[in-house]
């Protein structure tokens, strides 16, 4: 079954049926942050039961938004000069080597991050849960062309599925669309979903799971990455046994 035409407004709450959108041009003109620039609310914090909320922001060049009247940190994720992905959830990320009080932020380059080779994957760690009191995780997700998880289901987190490179096709419930750079889906906790990446080349995704979680399952089954390259079709892989316990021990079943 293919999916509809996404709705006008923001996804649906979560849970069984929940709507998920495909379309990087769609969300909701919000007012929230209006001065000068065009945010669009991706996914509420409705939809993920208060855990986090996502918004593109489009911003025209030069732009600079008033300084905050207190200390509080800058909360923005800046992914290009002109458009950024906000993401807001119970707490400031940190770098793990910031001092404890959490006066700082941080920013990764591109290729920054902790590095595994996991599931035949190229996983980069950029945000866990130990920077954000387990608020929330960011893991930078690279797959060979043709790669394709079994469906499954996270017990515990909303995920949240962004299209960097590569053409997918995106499982969730009895829905199917396919996924572009640029693209979000919203995959509701308890909902089976997965996604196949095209065999014409590889892609990669930004996985931003809440509460956080799947980074640390990314740490524990994964093996150090030496290079950033790929894995081939013979790199090895966990014991299924092994594999399938820690899953679940994470709160991730298959479906």
């Amino acid at each position: 079954m293919s999916f509809p035409a996404p709705p006008s407004g923001p996804p649906l709450s979560g849970g069984p049926g929940a709507a998920t959108s495909w379309d990087r041009t769609r969300g909701t003109p919000g007012g929230g942050l209006p001065l000068g620039s065009l945010p669009l609310t991706k996914v509420r914090a409705v939809d993920t039961r208060g855990g986090l909320d996502l918004v593109d922001h489009r911003v025209p060049a030069g732009y600079g938004p008033p300084k905050p009247r207190s200390s509080s940190p800058c909360r923005s994720r800046i992914v290009s000069p002109c458009r950024s992905h906000i993401v807001q959830e119970n707490s400031m990320t940190q770098a793990e080597t910031s001092s404890p009080d959490r006066t700082s932020g941080f920013v990764l380059a591109s290729d920054e991050g902790d590095p595994y080779y996991w599931l035949g994957s190229l996983s980069i760690n950029k945000v866990v849960g130990r920077s954000t009191l387990g608020g929330l995780d960011i893991v930078d997700h690279r797959v060979p062309p043709g790669y394709a998880p079994p469906l499954h289901v996270h017990r515990d987190q909303d995920e949240v599925f962004f299209v960097l490179a590569g053409q997918f096709t995106v499982h969730c419930g009895d829905r199917t669309g396919p996924a572009g750079p640029g693209a979000l889906a919203f995959l509701p906790r308890n909902v089976p979903h997965g996604f196949t990446v095209s065999n014409d080349g590889p892609g990669r995704t930004l996985l931003l799971n809440a509460p956080a979680g799947f980074a640390d399952l990314v740490h524990d089954l994964g093996d150090p990455a030496t290079t950033l390259e790929l894995p081939g079709p013979d790199v090895a892989m966990p014991d299924p046994a092994r594999a399938q316990q820690l899953a679940e021990a994470h709160g991730i079943f298959g479906a």
